[in-house]
């Protein structure tokens, strides 16, 4: 029991070195602003740590065919992606950086093709938090390993 609990505690230790010291792998969201563009829509897709999502893939849906796209392609080294719209109405669109990291928005296009779109505030839970989170999940799983192991043991002694 005691070699365990010392397995247990060294394994928490592990994770939280680990969740502290390596701060470029910590999660980050996706989010777009709309560029200013007189010849066409323009934003930018960047993750919540401010980098710009380069290399991402990007879809945009016209009003008329929501199910076939109406251009794709991908970002620019900083983000960026402009399509040219050729109605007006509600353009949809999905930018994809990989590994789950996306972002869909609509874009208002009015008949002289200014586009209008809300800009994303984007939620992103603290560090402190997640890495609470994580020490408690392997707590837990530590927990119902020694729960389980020891009323095995209660059964055995039970049927002897």
């Amino acid at each position: 029991m005691k070699q365990i609990q010392k397995r247990l505690g060294c394994l928490c230790l592990c994770l939280l070195v680990f969740l502290v010291a390596n701060t470029e792998s910590a999660a980050h969201g996706v989010a777009y602003d709309i560029l200013d563009s007189s010849h066409g829509v323009g934003f930018e897709v960047r993750f919540s740590t401010g980098d710009p999502a380069a290399y991402a893939e990007v879809l945009v849906y016209s009003p008329e065919k929501n199910d076939v796209e109406f251009q794709n392609g991908r970002t620019d080294a900083l983000g960026r992606f402009v399509f040219l719209p050729d109605t007006p109405g509600k353009w949809r669109v999905e930018a994809d950086a990989g590994l789950g990291h996306k972002v869909r928005f609509n874009v208002d296009v009015d008949e002289s093709g200014i586009a209008s779109a809300q800009h994303t505030t984007m939620e992103t839970v603290p560090k402190s938090l997640k890495a609470g989170l994580g020490v408690s999940l392997f707590l837990n799983v530590g927990l119902l390993g020694l729960y389980i192991r020891k009323r095995s043991a209660l059964k055995k002694e039970s049927t002897s």
